[in-house]
């Protein structure tokens, strides 16, 4: 097949010949990834605090819903789970399962706990819009993408590893910025 003008051929398919096909781990300055852990785990137990914990329930397509259940942790278990460092405005959160493939930024700088089937990107600005992947993954192509990497028959679900080399094509910063701002 001819590329016209203008494009390229790459491994996500032809692109624009100044985007470029990079993988959701190189354009993460991090990925969070707490699955599996459980306040009983730590030695704790959830309550006596006001940090919530965002599981799969909370984070839908586009937006965290705070309508629906959800645990709070102390300031103890929130040192003891996010060992990782703290999450920000406009961190991604992603579902790995049940459901597989919803999208939210991460709404304000309050502290929260990364909980039930929920991982989370840290962006490198340097590389990346925030606001701009956030688009990208709620696409139709993206979650195409998400299924036909995912496993399991009765809840499909991706493995951080596959989910960590999934590729994705990105403009020049400056266009992710107008892209996602149009948006």
């Amino acid at each position: 097949m001819e590329v016209k003008p203008g494009y390229k051929q790459t491994e996500v398919g032809v692109i624009p010949r100044d985007w470029e096909p990079d993988t959701m781990l190189r354009i993460s300055r991090q990925i969070m990834d707490y699955r599996g852990r459980t306040p009983k785990k730590l030695g704790m137990e959830w309550g006596g605090g006001d940090i919530p914990a965002l599981s799969a329930r909370n984070v839908k397509k586009g937006f965290v819903d705070f309508g629906e259940e959800c645990y709070f942790g102390s300031d103890e278990l929130y040192r003891r789970w996010m060992t990782k460092g703290d999450v920000a405005k406009d961190d991604i959160l992603f579902t790995t399962e049940a459901p597989l493939g919803n999208v939210a930024l991460v709404p304000d700088d309050r502290r929260y706990i990364l909980s039930q089937r929920t991982i989370l990107l840290q962006v490198d600005p340097q590389r990346a819009s925030s606001t701009f992947l956030f688009q990208m993954m709620l696409s139709h192509r993206f979650q195409r993408m998400l299924v036909d990497y995912s496993s399991g028959s009765t809840a499909k679900g991706i493995q951080r590893k596959k989910f960590e080399q999934l590729s994705v094509a990105l403009p020049p910063l400056p266009e992710q910025r107008a892209i996602a701002a149009a948006l």
